[in-house]
C-alpha cells in the first residue's frame, strides 16, 4: 500500500513508521524530524518535485530490508541511516534519481544501488559499509562540504562521473558495462 503526505511549505512530520509501504511527501521544503522506521517489508520513499530533508532513518526487521528513495529535483537529505542500531545489519538503501545528500557515516551494511541522478557525499561513511553499484543510469557523486575519501567500493555498469569543487577519493572502482570511464 501506499500514503500520500500533502503538506504545506515548511511543514514537518515527526516520528513516521512504514510497514511494507510507500510514503511519498509533497509540499515545497518538507522535514520529517525525528525516526523515519522502515519494519515489516521493504519500503519506499518519494519526495517528488520538492525539497524533502530527513533526521534519521532506521531500517529494521530481518538483514533483507530494503529502503527505496525517490529523489525529485528539489532532492532528499539524509542525516543519518542505520540498521536498528545493529552493527553489520544487512539492510540496503536503493537510490532511484534526482538528487540525494547523504550528511553522515551510516550503519548499513547491505550496500547501496544508485539508479541515477546525484549524490552529494558529507561524509567518509556515507554509504554504510557495503558496496555501491552503479545500473540503469548515468549518476553522479560529489564530495560535499569538503574533500572525502570513501572507503565503499564501487561497481559501475553505467556512466559513473565524480564532478564538483571537491576532491573525492574512492577506494576501488569495477567496470562491469558500457559507459564513460570514472
Amino acid at each position: 500500500s501506499s500514503v500520500t503526505i500533502s503538506g504545506t511549505s515548511g511543514q514537518v512530520f515527526n516520528n513516521i513508521v512504514l510497514n511494507n509501504a510507500g510514503l511519498t511527501i509533497t509540499g515545497t521544503s518538507s522535514s520529517i524530524a525525528g525516526v523515519l522506521s522502515v519494519v515489516g517489508g521493504n519500503a519506499t520513499l518519494s519526495a517528488g518535485p520538492n525539497t524533502l530533508t530527513v533526521g534519521n532513518i532506521g531500517i529494521g526487521g530481518d538483514a533483507s530490508r530494503v529502503l527505496t528513495l525517490f529523489c525529485g529535483a528539489g532532492g532528499i537529505t539524509v542525516s543519518g541511516v542505520s540498521a536498528d542500531g545493529v552493527a553489520n545489519h544487512a539492510s540496503s538503501l536503493v537510490f532511484a534519481g534526482g538528487l540525494l545528500r547523504l550528511n553522515s557515516s551510516n550503519g548499513y551494511s547491505g550496500g547501496t544501488t544508485l539508479g541515477g541522478g546525484t549524490v552529494f557525499i558529507g561524509n567518509d561513511n556515507a554509504f554504510g559499509t557495503g558496496g555501491v553499484v552503479t545500473s540503469t543510469a548515468t549518476v553522479s557523486l560529489q564530495a560535499d562540504g569538503g574533500a572525502r575519501s570513501l572507503a565503499s567500493t564501487i561497481t559501475r555498469s553505467r556512466n559513473l562521473t565524480i564532478t564538483g569543487p571537491h576532491r573525492l577519493t574512492v577506494a576501488s572502482i569495477t567496470v562491469t558495462g558500457p559507459g564513460a570511464r570514472a
